[in-house]
């Protein structure tokens, strides 16, 4: 096998897999928490997310002599905590309430903020010729107008096509995980058909379907 940092087979394991982690991070939220603590989630994942981020580009920047879309693409990946890694700390039952509920909404909430930034960053490093007025505002499109509405539209198709044969004849839950899997894929789809994001049309399914119908998102946790 060919897994070479240019292979294909190792793109397309990349790219499923990141499709996957999005989703999952996203319909595993829990959307009346957020609501409850808005102000504390505002600050894990405002000031405290991008300040991190900021603090280690500059050094990466600074001491690495990287270029700038570089350092903040490490910036980025390095100020994230990741909920996979932190699943069995918030398990422990000596951790306080206090600082589980920090961790938990920031684990959860901090691809809001850091892959735009990831986005962004690599459309720069592989451009050969620098942007300029029209092609910002093509990129702002395809980023943010384009992934994250194919993923809302995508999400509500989902949702309204299964609960409409959750009425009619219902839908074992095994196979509702099966089906969230397939909202994941169709709006990675959807958005790279509109040449807009695929990772950021996933995690805005996911959001959608964490905020509209909590019963698909136990389905495919507990999956």
């Amino acid at each position: 096998l060919d897994v070479s940092l240019d292979s294909a087979i190792l793109r397309v394991v990349a790219t499923l897999s990141l499709v996957l982690v999005l989703f999952t991070d996203a319909v595993s939220l829990s959307v009346n928490e957020v609501r409850q603590h808005r102000f504390l989630a505002f600050l894990v994942v405002g000031p405290g997310t991008l300040l991190s981020a900021i603090l280690v580009a500059l050094a990466a920047w600074w001491l690495l002599d990287l270029s700038a879309p570089a350092a903040a693409m490490i910036g980025a990946a390095l100020a994230s905590t990741d909920p996979v890694l932190l699943r069995g700390l918030l398990m422990r039952r000596d951790i306080p309430e206090d600082a589980r509920q920090p961790l938990r909404l920031e684990s959860g909430l901090n691809d809001i903020v850091l892959l735009p930034i990831v986005l962004v960053a690599l459309s720069f490093m592989m451009r050969e010729f620098p942007l300029e007025g029209a092609g910002y505002g093509k990129l702002g499109l395809d980023l943010f107008i384009l992934g994250p509405g194919a993923g809302i539209l995508v999400g509500l198709a989902g949702i309204g096509a299964l609960d409409l044969i959750r009425k009619r004849i219902g839908v074992r839950r095994d196979y509702e995980s099966l089906y969230s899997l397939g909202i994941a894929f169709a709006a990675f789809a959807a958005a790279e058909a509109l040449h807009g994001s695929g990772f950021l049309a996933a995690f805005a399914a996911g959001m959608t379907i964490a905020a509209l119908d909590v019963e698909l998102c136990d389905c495919f946790v507990e999956y």
